[in-house]
């Protein structure tokens, strides 16, 4: 889920605790965030953007189609 974000997150070599630290949230809550089994909010969406310094749009970088 999230392609987009995944490799975003590759390029930028950010880890999974800086985004839960960054969310206010713990590891296991990113990680069903990430497999789709909780949703993020808007909040969540933009600070990970941010976090990225991601140049596509909040859209893009959470599209949950592949390829």
């Amino acid at each position: 889920m999230y392609p987009n974000l995944r490799a975003e997150i590759a390029r930028k070599g950010v880890t999974a605790t800086a985004i839960a630290d960054a969310l206010g949230i713990t590891k296991g809550t990113l990680s069903l965030k990430m497999q789709g089994k909780s949703a993020f909010t808007v909040p969540e969406a933009k600070a990970i953007k941010k976090l990225l310094d991601a140049d596509v749009t909040i859209d893009e970088l959470f599209d949950t189609v592949e390829g």
